[in-house]
């Protein structure tokens, strides 16, 4: 007995799917991580869909009755659960739905409170936690997430690790000036970080160079002399 039009439908969806999974996961370009997270998220998806509608098929095969399928109700069951799992992380504003909502929502912050937030990173210096969170520094300047995910976004175009990377790394290369032979690891620490290779990764993503290569140029470029004050000159 041969296979009948059901299964044969479900063998060519799942080439469907499975060819696009493919197809998205080859597509590059994506600087932002979120995009980027979105990208594998939707690999994922079609990716399951492809294998589930295959086992479907098989197991279907040579006698159609969809409702004796396994595979077909596991495939059901991780959909419902994956929806739950959206739905719960939205409703405490996290995950992608969440990030899709705010995406149309952003509420830009004024220039006062730009000009706080600015004050109180070079202030308080809450970067050099390495726990810190968006939630936590939003309740420390009294404001919403989404408050302080838009100022970031809009006045600095990238996300808020990112973010408080530029901070950390600026804290890094003022430390290899000051103690230009103190151990990486140590101003690592001291700067924000709790592993090498992320200090690493988020160093060379800033400045296009490893720790070891900028200390070793700002080595062996000498200190420029600091002009004389306006109204000191020698006499």
């Amino acid at each position: 007995m041969g296979w009948g039009a059901g299964p044969w439908l479900d063998l060519a969806l799942a080439v469907l799917a499975l060819a696009l999974a493919l197809r998205l996961a080859c597509l590059g370009g994506f600087p932002d991580r979120r995009l980027a997270a979105w990208k594998w998220t939707g690999c994922s998806i079609l990716a399951l869909f492809g294998l589930v509608d295959m086992a479907t098929a098989f197991e279907l095969w040579p006698v159609e009755v969809p409702s004796q399928s396994n595979a077909l109700a596991a495939g059901l069951a991780l959909l419902v659960g994956g929806l739950v799992y959206l739905a719960f992380l939205s409703l405490h504003q996290s995950g992608p739905l969440a990030w899709l909502s705010f995406a149309h929502r952003v509420q830009p912050v004024t220039d006062d409170t730009a000009l706080r937030i600015e004050a109180f990173m070079q202030r308080d210096q809450p970067w050099k936690d390495p726990d810190l969170t968006l939630a936590r520094l939003a309740r420390r300047l009294t404001l919403t997430q989404r408050q302080l995910s838009g100022y970031i976004n809009i006045r600095h175009a990238m996300g808020f690790r990112q973010w408080l990377g530029t901070y950390r790394i600026e804290e890094a290369k003022r430390l290899m000036r000051v103690v230009p032979r103190r151990p990486l690891v140590e101003l690592m620490l001291d700067a924000g970080f709790q592993t090498r290779s992320s200090f690493n990764k988020v160093f060379k993503d800033i400045t296009g160079q490893t720790p070891s290569e900028w200390r070793r140029q700002a080595l062996a470029t000498p200190a420029v002399p600091a002009a004389p004050a306006p109204g000191r000159g020698s006499r």
